[in-house]
């Protein structure tokens, strides 16, 4: 399903996802390259990288790969409505989509360019700030069969060596990515067949690996897995979500974790405030040290509720967060917080 992704949505779920996951190659993949995302019945197929780690947002229909924990730049893909307008003014339009904080500034005119057998296609980079970093954005609007797509390459301004910046140093596996894209007519075909999951005594599916992810999380049938690795998320059909993961900041309280997490997302949305303070001491039984925090925000034009709970378990913390529309968040909590009790660390 076609969906409008705009500019600023597609970096800010970039920038909210701290994802580890991996995949293996796909069949037809470039020598050196692996499949990021693609099927006849999406009607595409995207390469990249073999090093690079897969982080596909399938809520939202986005291929995405990024080069690692440590590093991310990245690549998106995405299909969304046909402009009415011409895509320099749908490009315009989009710029000021983005907060004024972001400092957007396009670097040249747009450009007709090529990406992989697309009908035609259109080049626009821009510039633009994220608190005190630089990044430097590539889109590419294609069309094909009538349908139309956003490429973007993402990566900071920063030197990567004496010579060069992480943007300028990836732009030759960039170009084999842009190469190397199929699109196809779309086909009718049976959906993938889900995975058969382990149940417990009350029926909640068993859907994290404990070797991989660090804990083994069980869900309810309400939930529908979107991705399950070395992070697991899960999403609901109102669009309620749950994300496990291990924390890549653990030397912090957890005083200073919200604090830097409040700071990112201000970047992005309004009005990000505190509900009712940190609350240290959640039992979740063994040894485990549990502190927890509901926050509040505003994205694109919605109010979002959020519990998230940090936890320590040994020398490993772990981060689970509960993200719900305000309208949804009383009715769904006890919910969440059944699915954490559940979790064996």
């Amino acid at each position: 399903m076609k969906k409008t992704i705009s500019l600023v949505l597609a970096i800010s779920i970039l920038m909210l996802s701290l994802l580890a996951l991996t995949a293996c190659a796909g069949d037809g993949a470039p020598v050196g390259m692996k499949l990021i995302r693609g099927s006849d019945s999406i009607g595409y197929y995207i390469y990249g990288p073999e090093e690079w780690v897969i982080a596909n947002q399938e809520n939202y229909g986005i291929a995405c790969s990024y080069v690692s924990k440590l590093d991310n730049s990245s690549v998106t893909l995405v299909e969304a409505d046909m402009p009415e307008v011409a895509i320099p003014e749908y490009f315009a339009k989009e710029l000021q989509s983005y907060p004024e904080n972001f400092e957007v500034k396009p670097e040249a005119e747009i450009k007709e360019c090529s990406f992989g057998n697309a009908s035609k296609a259109y080049k626009a980079i821009f510039n633009y700030k994220y608190g005190s970093y630089e990044y430097r954005s590539m889109q590419i609007y294609s069309i094909f069969e009538n349908r139309f797509y956003i490429f973007t390459y993402n990566a900071p301004l920063t030197s990567y060596d004496a010579e060069t910046t992480y943007y300028d140093n990836y732009l030759e596996k960039v170009d084999a990515i842009i190469t190397n894209v199929k699109f196809v007519s779309k086909a009718d075909g049976e959906a993938p067949a889900q995975p058969e999951y382990e149940k417990d005594a009350d029926g909640y599916r068993l859907v994290s690996n404990k070797a991989i992810a660090g804990f083994d999380l069980y869900l309810p049938d309400t939930y529908t897995v979107d991705w399950s690795t070395s992070m697991v998320s899960a999403t609901r059909a109102d669009g309620s979500n749950i994300t496990l993961s291990e924390a890549t900041s653990t030397q912090v309280t957890a005083e200073d974790y919200w604090k830097s997490r409040f700071e990112q997302l201000e970047l992005i949305a309004d009005d990000v405030k505190a509900v009712d303070g940190t609350k240290l001491g959640v039992d979740l039984g063994g040894n485990l040290d549990a502190a927890s925090l509901e926050f509040t925000y505003k994205l694109c034009g919605k109010d979002y509720h959020v519990y998230q709970v940090l936890i320590v378990n040994g020398f490993k913390g772990y981060v689970f967060t509960f993200t719900a529309e305000e309208a949804n968040f009383a009715d769904l909590l006890e919910e969440a917080k059944t699915i954490l009790y559940k979790t064996e660390f």
